[in-house]
């Protein structure tokens, strides 16, 4: 894996998702937090993203994935990445 995959996470206040999900990114890539803001929330609810944590993974600047809510099979994707 490049060294240039890296993370932004949006996350909202007490969410226990969001910690795991940073977490776990963060053994395997450069993860920046973001708290959403009511912009970023209206944003998300026009995109149909109704869950946080808001995951946007990047090779360099450009996104290569996006998922909402705890997903352990995207995040297993990555840390898989890593091993090899």
């Amino acid at each position: 894996m490049h060294n240039s995959i890296h993370a932004k996470v949006y996350t909202k206040p007490n969410c226990m998702k969001c910690r795991l999900t940073i977490n776990q990114l963060s053994k395997v890539m450069l993860v920046s937090i973001a708290q959403a803001t009511a912009q970023d929330i209206t944003a998300f609810k026009a995109e149909g993203i109704r869950s946080f944590p808001v995951v946007y993974i990047f090779d360099s600047s450009k996104p290569v994935d996006q998922w909402s809510d705890f997903n352990a099979t995207k995040i297993a994707k990555y840390t898989k990445m890593k091993e090899d």
